[in-house]
């Protein structure tokens, strides 16, 4: 769940607030930063993504757990026509077929927001400490 300014704790710890995404981004330095400063902390929480396997997902792409997913290819099940002895058997098949696709494609939608929730919601915590008008 992200953590927002409504719900936020500041007597919690770092640790606890990020337990549930496992991601923990390097404290930004300062609300502007030096070049320096700046290109270590990028280096750092590129790190850190790609060690908790997000960094697709920072780079726009879908986290892993969505590739994993696979529909079903409604033409491996053709229509039928409607004299055919099968016909209503076929139909059945492709609406389960379909209603599974259509669960699949909720699946990987939630499960691409809960990871982009995870990345602001460390991005946020990263800033907490020295740059808190970023973490607005």
């Amino acid at each position: 769940m992200a953590l927002d300014a409504d719900n936020f704790d500041a007597g919690s710890s770092r640790a606890e607030r990020a337990s549930s995404t496992n991601l923990v981004l390097p404290d930004m330095p300062s609300d502007q930063p030096l070049r320096h400063e700046g290109a270590l902390w990028d280096k750092k929480s590129v790190e850190a993504l790609r060690r908790t396997d997000m960094l697709s997902v920072a780079r726009g792409g879908e986290p892993t757990e969505c590739m994993l997913i696979e529909d079903y290819d409604l033409e491996d099940y053709p229509m039928l026509d409607a004299g055919h002895r099968d016909f209503e058997r076929r139909m059945e098949t492709r609406n389960k077929l379909m209603r599974i696709n259509r669960s699949n494609a909720k699946d990987r939608y939630v499960k691409k927001l809960k990871a982009w929730d995870a990345i602001y919601a460390a991005c946020r915590e990263s800033c907490l400490a020295n740059a808190g008008t970023l973490a607005v």
